[in-house]
């Protein structure tokens, strides 16, 4: 498993969402996953992010939410859809530990030859005027939180 965390210093969630939910890299909305999210559609998530990044105090250099990226090598003893669901949880476990309370979307690519989810992220939990900072530390502790336990 392979994760990749970018922050954006710039409000650009309609952009990031619009990327990610590009026709060209998205088969299926069927593993997306909604956290702390109401809306559905991609108009309503972005107000909800750029209304919830409103609530941030204003702070030079600031960061306004991550892109995320969660890899995972492909399996030659479990079938693509197996594969897919385990990605999924794999994910929500790491939003979890990652930011519990934060707004994340995160979407299945199948377009290289890794199965992996892009993750826009808030850097405030809900209604909060506070960013939530992680750690390197910290940060680590969610990786381990979220890897698969080794087979015996």
């Amino acid at each position: 498993m392979i994760i990749k965390s970018m922050s954006r210093k710039h409000p650009t969630f309609a952009q990031l969402i619009d990327y990610i939910e590009g026709e060209a890299k998205l088969k299926s909305r069927r593993y997306s996953i909604h956290h702390n999210l109401y809306s559905r559609d991609s108009a309503g998530m972005k107000r909800e992010f750029e209304e919830n990044a409103e609530r941030l105090r204003a702070r030079k250099n600031g960061v306004y939410l991550y892109h995320e990226v969660v890899s995972i090598t492909p399996s030659e003893h479990l079938d693509e859809h197996a594969q897919k669901q385990a990605l999924s949880e794999i994910v929500r476990e790491y939003l979890k530990a990652r930011g519990r309370h934060n707004m994340a979307y995160a979407v299945l690519h199948e377009d290289t030859g890794n199965l992996h989810c892009h993750i826009v992220m808030s850097s405030n939990a809900v209604g909060e005027s506070r960013r939530t900072r992680l750690s390197k530390e910290q940060f680590a502790d969610c990786l381990l939180y979220t890897s698969p336990s080794p087979r015996d």
